[in-house]
């Protein structure tokens, strides 16, 4: 009685290698790692600018239109086609006319800046359904033989196709 009141010894049970197999030789289960999460693309410099032109020409649309309301002698090349018919329409019937006139085109350059800022996220379908909707309204400045704002027309599609090719 020599062990009396002492607690029996500590023995180790298992005594196999300790590289944390388990028991048919299968490797241990590894945490799953972290989910990175969704940031927002970043957008460059490019395709902001190309986007900004949706922007520009639905503001100068609008400037033209209160121009030609108010019987100014000159207009801005960068508008649209579609805007000045509108507003030669509204001009001819008197007040009512041009309100309507304004509330139209500024419906279109609303329809403009949506494609503006669709594209400044970095959509593409926005700059290319925005850019075939300019190219009809180019046309119409063709067919109006409106050469200067035409050629505008052919420049701003120029800016804003390197504005989409940059998206990729």
């Amino acid at each position: 009685m020599a062990n009396f009141g002492q607690a029996p010894a500590k023995e180790t049970v298992y005594q196999g290698p300790t590289d944390k197999t388990i028991y048919n030789g299968a490797p241990a289960a590894q945490p799953a790692p972290a989910r990175a999460v969704a940031t927002p693309r970043a957008v460059s410099p490019a395709v902001r600018g190309g986007a900004s032109w949706f922007y520009w020409i639905g503001v100068l649309s609008l400037i033209n239109t209160v121009l030609t309301l108010s019987s100014a002698n000159f207009h801005f090349i960068f508008g649209l086609g579609i805007t000045q018919v509108a507003d030669v329409l509204g001009q001819g019937n008197g007040t009512p006319g041009a309100v309507l006139a304004l509330v139209v085109n500024g419906f279109i350059a609303a329809f403009f800046a949506i494609f503006g800022f669709f594209g400044s996220k970095g959509q593409k379908w926005a700059f290319i359904v925005g850019m075939l909707f300019y190219a009809l309204d180019g046309g119409l400045c063709l067919l109006a033989k409106d050469m200067l704002t035409a050629a505008f027309h052919g420049w701003a599609l120029f800016r804003m196709y390197m504005g989409m090719k940059a998206i990729d």
